[in-house]
């Protein structure tokens, strides 16, 4: 039986894993952390979100939503109210059987002070509960019989030719370094998230996939106001911030990515200043919350801003699934699918028709 390699466990990771399994490999899935989405999956905003101008992207986030529907301890759909820079056109023809909730209507949310908010509504989109998600990979993972490692930590790639032949990790609980041979038959995948480019390079790709640091931080309300009620995540791409609800608390980020190292989560105070701006300028009921903690989190992009889906062209057994940018939670479920058949067909040169987010695009 051929044998699947996976680095990284974050969602990226377990999907593929998910979609190797599916197409006959023995996997095997690998991550430095002692538990997943521990690095960039799981410092997120955690949005579900199925309005997407990208007609491949959106058909599989769509996909993902509808599933995680039936699962509300892991979607939360309290909407998504978007004021889109982009337009999209997949709602109606094939998609006419979409949940009502998953077609957008024109919708304003009008605040406790009369300011108010308008875009296209989507009800049954809204926040996910990360725990939960990886929970429900990982048990999908363990039913399928895929073998999960756990701090471990890829160390190099040997390769000979086109073709991959070890991979070398330092286990960190055994304080030893442990070998895999992989055969001609065996594939090796690369969801490294943040590391993904670190990964390629021992390989000699070329390809670049850069972190981008973003900010989230968490508001509170003065004592003579309250959180509004019912509130959606309230989405403004035209001035790139972001809100939702988080318990007594408001999640909210101004969009900012800046490139980075991977590991990077140190923070600028300035971006501080720059969501109460936003608040003040485009958000007034919340201009007078107050910032009590925040954090930040890596987005992966690829020169395009498009996923880096595939066969790579000169390490033939060497397959890409990276710069997700931000859509890995939304698109967990709906692109196992699409995984599964690309790993089924095999090494082959591709072109943008075939699939959209070749490596072959950027050689």
């Amino acid at each position: 039986m051929p044998r699947a390699y996976v680095v990284g466990c974050g969602v990226a990771g377990l999907s593929a894993s998910l979609a190797a399994q599916k197409a006959g490999f023995e996997t095997f899935l690998f991550d430095m952390a002692h538990e997943a989405f521990y690095h960039t999956s799981g410092r997120n905003a955690a949005i579900g979100r199925s309005y997407e101008a990208d007609p491949f992207l959106g058909k599989w986030q769509k996909e993902t939503i509808k599933t995680l529907l039936a699962f509300p301890h892991i979607l939360k759909p309290c909407g998504l109210l978007i004021r889109a820079l982009e337009k999209d056109y997949s709602y109606g023809g094939a998609n006419h059987e979409l949940p009502d909730g998953l077609v957008p209507r024109s919708f304003s949310y009008v605040f406790p002070d009369g300011s108010s908010f308008s875009g296209e509504f989507l009800a049954a989109n809204g926040i996910i509960d990360l725990r939960a998600l990886a929970g429900f990979l990982l048990n999908q993972c363990q039913l399928a019989g895929i073998k999960l490692f756990w701090e471990h930590e890829l160390l190099t790639l040997h390769y000979k030719a086109t073709l991959l032949d070890e991979l070398v990790l330092f286990s960190k609980s055994t304080k030893k370094t442990k070998s895999f041979g992989i055969r001609s038959q065996d594939i090796f995948i690369n969801a490294a998230g943040a590391w993904a480019a670190h990964v390629g390079a021992m390989v000699g790709s070329q390809v670049a996939i850069i972190p981008h640091k973003r900010h989230l931080f968490y508001l509170k309300p003065p004592e003579s106001k309250a959180l509004p009620r019912e509130l959606p995540v309230i989405w403004d791409e035209h001035h790139d911030f972001y809100l939702r609800p988080a318990g007594e608390y408001i999640l909210a980020t101004p969009g900012d990515q800046t490139a980075c190292a991977p590991g990077d989560y140190v923070e600028n105070p300035n971006m501080r200043y720059k969501m109460l701006h936003i608040l003040q300028t485009h958000l007034p009921y919340f201009a007078d919350f107050e910032i009590v903690t925040s954090h930040t989190c890596l987005r992966t992009f690829t020169r395009d801003h498009r996923p880096v889906v595939g066969f790579d062209p000169k390490i033939t057994n060497f397959f890409w699934n990276a710069g997700w940018g931000g859509h890995g939670i939304s698109l967990s479920l709906g692109i196992i699918p699409f995984l599964e058949d690309l790993l089924k067909k095999g090494p082959r040169k591709e072109n943008e028709v075939e699939n959209p987010f070749t490596v072959f695009r950027f050689f």
